[in-house]
């Protein structure tokens, strides 16, 4: 194995590792969970093409731990934050809308959504943020 392909599986075990905590992060479950679909990769690629030992290989190297798993999640979530102030730099025009709910512990909380209107004339809705009340929900709060 010379460098380039070295560097070129580390690089795709990066990205899968990567995808499995953008996955684990949008399902919102535990950062552990990593273990359970590397688990899962193995056992499908066993069955699928038990032969392969390359596949077998990148799958063993990709780093799916507790930790690694939380420290991509954040680097995605500066990514996105980042994709999305810059989206705001260059809005048309923009509308924010509220939405009150309860958390799973049954705490009131606001969720603050911004639908705007890019340069290329591209409508586009994010969650700015989730603010927790203090008392309840009412509009008066």
């Amino acid at each position: 194995m010379n460098i380039s392909s070295s560097s070129k599986e580390l690089n795709i075990t990066t990205e899968a590792s990567f995808i499995i905590a953008w996955n684990i992060a949008k399902s919102k479950r535990p950062y552990t969970d990593g273990e359970f679909v590397k688990q899962n990769l193995f056992d499908v690629t066993s069955v699928l093409d038990p032969y392969n030992s390359k596949i077998q290989r990148l799958i063993s190297n990709i780093s799916v731990s507790r930790h690694t798993t939380e420290r991509r999640i954040s680097e995605i979530s500066v990514e996105v934050e980042q994709y999305l102030l810059n989206d705001l730099k260059n809005y048309e025009a923009f509308s924010l809308a509220l939405d009150d709910s309860t958390d799973i512990q049954d705490k009131p909380q606001v969720a603050v959504f911004i639908r705007y209107v890019t340069s290329d004339i591209l409508v586009k809705e994010e969650l700015l943020d989730l603010v927790e009340l203090k008392d309840t929900t009412r509009g008066i709060d």
